[in-house]
């Protein structure tokens, strides 16, 4: 089975020049995945404010299954892409370390996991040295499907770095692809 991935960085976690590679685990990750027969990995964004490309890539790939990857507010960006995308089925999505606070004294809250949200596994620092990350994922009244948080006892930048917790996300793409 053909699968997509979508990744999304943090907000300064992006390739330099637009970022300072802080979610550097995510490239790690789409070569892991890339490996894997059937899957495509979308280049990572860093803009969660534009998502028209993802949203039409997603649309144009019915057959496809959809994994949205993102780290601290890129996590945030999976979430209004999933909300947004209300007749696309996300397969998996993978949430390290959200923070959907970040600068906002909490007011900027990602979007709840609806109907079309399959399965999510959230990586949630347990390392409070850096007050960065360790958010939640919420499910709206109509989510039927699965919801797991890990704790990961790592900085936030380093949580998409977690070997653990990429074991478990190249197993649940490999899952994906098999199926």
């Amino acid at each position: 089975m053909p699968v997509r991935i979508y990744p999304y960085y943090g907000f300064i976690g992006a390739p330099f020049p637009r970022g300072v590679n802080y979610s550097r685990g995510l490239n790690v990750l789409g070569k892991k995945f890339a490996a894997i027969e059937g899957v495509t990995v979308l280049p990572g964004r860093a803009n969660w404010l534009s998502q028209s490309d993802f949203m039409a890539d997603a649309r144009a790939h019915p057959a496809a299954k959809k994994v949205a990857i993102g780290h601290s507010m890129g996590v945030y960006a999976i979430t209004q892409l999933a909300a947004r995308t209300p007749d696309v089925t996300w397969d998996l999505m993978l949430a390290f370390d959200p923070s959907p606070g970040y600068g906002t004294l909490g007011l900027w809250r990602c979007a709840s996991l609806g109907a079309n949200v399959k399965k999510a596994l959230v990586f949630r620092s347990t390392n409070w040295l850096n007050p960065i990350g360790h958010g939640y994922l919420h499910t709206g009244a109509d989510f039927t499907g699965k919801l797991e948080t890990i704790g990961i006892a790592r900085l936030h930048q380093n949580v998409p770095n977690d070997e653990a917790a990429q074991a478990m996300s190249v197993r649940a793409v490999r899952e994906l692809a098999e199926r």
